[in-house]
């Protein structure tokens, strides 16, 4: 147990406190306790995720808490870290299976082993295990990289050997560290040498910031109400004011949500936003109904009309969309008590906007968290809520994931949310 401990506090520090992102050894203490040659069981990996997601969903667990009044939520967050932690039992029991098979008294059967049963563990997580919402996507800020983008030399490697290839060499550096301390010290050498793609950003990493001057973020008002007419006005009053401190604006932009209404039933407030002037582009989320079916949007005004409009392709379980499983367990009503959900858009919108002249690749909340859809190459702006991030360790997790997204792409990031306007 003591290894298992020891395992989950070198995984749950580098959050609370990104300096030490450097010692993020998740896999250290289960790899010195096999490589000791300590068979690894499935109860043992199970009590390993639930110490791990315990402290790492504390983000999620308090979502649920604090805006749920539902009678099971307690149920809920229970079943959800299970949910996790099975995995990590499975891990183990993988391992333990794979040993009995092959002798891991020869060093190369043990790197193999390990390498590959771990990088199939890490990406199921992040790419598979939400399966059970009724979609192949995971829990993405498990992400061993995510951590390390507090550091942004050491992820800038990822463009060139990719996610996989980094995973390889920072498993082989921990299974090198491994062997070197408890086997052969000459492993130290094949360590340090593991660590050149990382190191090798301090020598060629260079910031990646989007140009786009004369432009305004203006704060939601719908933290104080959400009914369409006062959030309109104050919108109105908003913008208008930001236009008249300054002359040169090109570009107002607020984030995911900021018009919380079908914006099809207030359009008198399309041409009273754009009043003062009409050449500043004002962009936001909000919301419109098509077909009957509610929409996860983004508009741009211009003008006195809606230029642009684009559709959120991918919807969040529990919260825009309720997922089959959880109808059948009654947990429809944990964060969406009314029922209300959103719906997939039927027709191909484009997410590309021009904004002074410049293209931006259109993301909105949970489509670049869950990387939804491709990456074009080309500047990101990202909508986003975070009024549901109640914890800050967890909005520190979303601002190093951007870094990470930003640096593995090579593309700026310029980030919207509740708080701000940040460019990554």
């Amino acid at each position: 147990m003591r290894y298992i401990l020891l395992s989950a506090l070198f995984f749950i520090v580098p959050f609370f406190y990104p300096p030490t992102s450097f010692l993020l050894f998740l896999f250290l203490v289960p790899l010195i306790y096999i490589s000791r040659q300590k068979p690894l069981k499935f109860h043992e990996g199970l009590w390993w995720g639930i110490l791990v997601f315990c402290f790492h969903l504390l983000w999620f667990l308090s979502l649920i808490y604090f805006e749920s009044t539902h009678a099971l939520r307690i149920t809920f967050m229970i079943l959800t870290i299970g949910w996790f932690s099975i995995f990590s039992g499975i891990w183990f029991w993988c391992i333990d299976k794979a040993s009995t098979l092959i002798s891991l008294k020869k060093d190369a059967w043990f790197i193999t082993i390990w390498l590959f049963v771990t990088i199939l563990y890490i990406w199921f997580l992040v790419k598979g295990s939400l399966f059970i919402c009724g979609v192949c996507e995971g829990y993405s800020f498990f992400n061993p990289f995510i951590p390390l983008a507090h550091y942004k030399e050491l992820v800038w490697c990822l463009y060139y050997v990719g996610v996989i290839g980094g995973l390889i060499f920072l498993i082989l550096f921990q299974i090198f560290i491994v062997l070197g301390f408890v086997q052969r010290s000459h492993y130290l050498l094949y360590a340090i040498v593991c660590l050149i793609p990382f190191i090798l950003g301090y020598a060629f990493y260079k910031p990646l910031t989007p140009s786009l001057s004369y432009t305004c973020f203006i704060k939601p008002w719908w933290y104080k109400s959400k009914d369409p007419i006062f959030v309109g006005y104050r919108m109105v009053h908003a913008v208008t004011q930001a236009m008249h401190n300054d002359s040169k604006l090109q570009t107002i932009i607020m984030p995911e949500s900021a018009f919380g209404g079908d914006l099809h039933q207030y359009e008198e407030f399309v041409p009273m936003l754009t009043e003062y002037s009409s050449n500043v582009n004002i962009v936001f989320g909000g919301q419109r109904k098509i077909w009957g079916e509610m929409r996860n949007s983004c508009f741009m005004i211009c003008d006195g009309n809606i230029k642009f409009v684009y559709d959120k392709i991918h919807l969040m379980p529990l919260v825009e969309r309720i997922p089959t499983l959880c109808k059948i367990f009654k947990f429809q009503t944990l964060l969406n008590p009314t029922g209300e959900v959103f719906s997939y858009p039927r027709e191909d919108l484009s997410d590309v906007l021009l904004l002074q002249g410049k293209p931006f690749q259109l993301f909105l909340c949970s489509e670049l968290y869950f990387e939804a859809k491709q990456i074009k190459g080309m500047p990101i702006l990202f909508l986003a809520n975070d009024y549901w991030f109640y914890l800050a360790y967890v909005k520190r997790l979303s601002y190093l994931f951007l870094d990470y997204i930003s640096l593995y792409y090579q593309v700026p990031i310029m980030y919207c949310t509740v708080e701000g306007c940040v460019q990554k």
